[in-house]
């Protein structure tokens, strides 16, 4: 029973293989997200896709029965009841603690000493909290420069704003509807959480450029894609964090899923249902994670405009995970929508 169980275990596998590996006879112990194109590691300009493949990039997954049988299994053998309650736990903590840290503020000199001593106290409680969401290991490759006032980085899921708060003492911008989540709301009251309308903006845009400017607040992350995708692409980044001329850091962030055929299950949020993807997200036995800190950029002097700064940035980031950097824009999703129900209807 246990052989036909690895040899079923192994065909789910094999179903979704790179060529290449079947060819060395190897069996691939993890997918990744996004994925790796040896080919993708000098592109020069931005690639277009036609509509119905960039709207591909938001599409969530759908696993065949063998495939759903399979996740099911590895909930139950890796123990996602257990990990789901625990991490659940260590997130209560991390509500507990920030909602007491602030009484502490008076002691420091500055508000960002203040900031980043708070960062250093949290820090083992996001990491057990990330343990238990399944990263068993995350890889740091490089340092966020020291005058780096933005950090720009591509964006899967959720979980990229604790990945970043568990290595760096960062801010975040964070759409306005956020601030009535308790949750959100207390962690705001000791890290620089940012609150904007993205409807408008020309605000979001003067929030960057304040930030930028002011070294008491820590360094903002911005995720210029303004959308998540599965991983095959990059969307065109969004220029509004690159209108000040301060440094930008760009960061790379990859997921290894191990064990984890592409069709099974992704940390991609793409899945309109949010408690199916809790679920689905604790069926991957493992995950580590690769940060690259890439070479800050400099535009000072320059006369490039923040399109062309945006476009840089996004090649950079692309050519280092080996993804396709689409010129497309989170914008032409809702264009794309509205003409394909338009072809429903007519």
């Amino acid at each position: 029973m246990s052989f036909y169980l690895f040899q079923f275990i192994i065909s789910l596998f094999y179903q979704k293989a790179p060529k290449k590996l079947l060819q060395k006879n190897q069996m691939p112990l993890y997918t990744e997200c996004p994925h790796n194109d040896p080919k993708l590691h000098n592109q020069k300009e931005l690639s277009y896709l036609s509509d119905q493949e960039f709207m591909d990039l938001f599409e969530p997954i759908h696993p065949s029965l063998p495939m759903r049988l399979y996740r099911l299994m590895c909930f139950i053998l890796f123990l996602g009841p257990i990990k789901m309650i625990l991490c659940g736990f260590f997130f209560l903590f991390f509500f507990i603690i920030v909602s007491i840290l602030p009484i502490f503020r008076r002691f420091f000199k500055t508000t960002r000493d203040f900031k980043t001593w708070a960062f250093y106290v949290c820090r083992p409680i996001v990491r057990l909290a990330l343990f238990f969401l399944g990263i068993v290991k995350i890889n740091i490759k490089g340092n966020i420069h020291e005058y780096a006032r933005t950090i720009v980085a591509n964006h899967l899921s959720l979980v990229e704003a604790l990945l970043l708060l568990d290595q760096f003492p960062v801010s975040y911008l964070a759409a306005a509807w956020l601030e009535t989540n308790t949750f959100v709301k207390q962690t705001a009251k000791v890290f620089d959480v940012v609150f904007v309308d993205r409807a408008k903006r020309s605000n979001i845009t003067q929030h960057l450029i304040d930030i930028a400017n002011d070294p008491m607040l820590l360094p903002v992350v911005v995720f210029p894609e303004g959308k998540v995708t599965n991983g095959d692409a990059l969307v065109g980044f969004r220029s509004g964090a690159y209108i000040s001329e301060t440094l930008v850091q760009p960061v790379a962030i990859r997921y290894r899923m191990w064990f984890t055929p592409r069709p099974m299950a992704t940390v991609a949020w793409n899945e309109w249902n949010f408690k199916y993807y809790v679920y689905q997200w604790f069926t991957i036995p493992f995950i580590t994670v690769d940060i690259d800190c890439l070479e800050p950029i400099s535009w000072k002097g320059s006369n490039k405009s923040p399109q062309e700064k945006a476009v840089e940035s996004e090649l950079q980031i692309a050519n280092a995970l080996g993804t396709l950097a689409c010129c497309r824009t989170n914008k032409d999703i809702v264009k794309i929508s509205s003409a394909f129900l338009k072809d429903k209807t007519d």
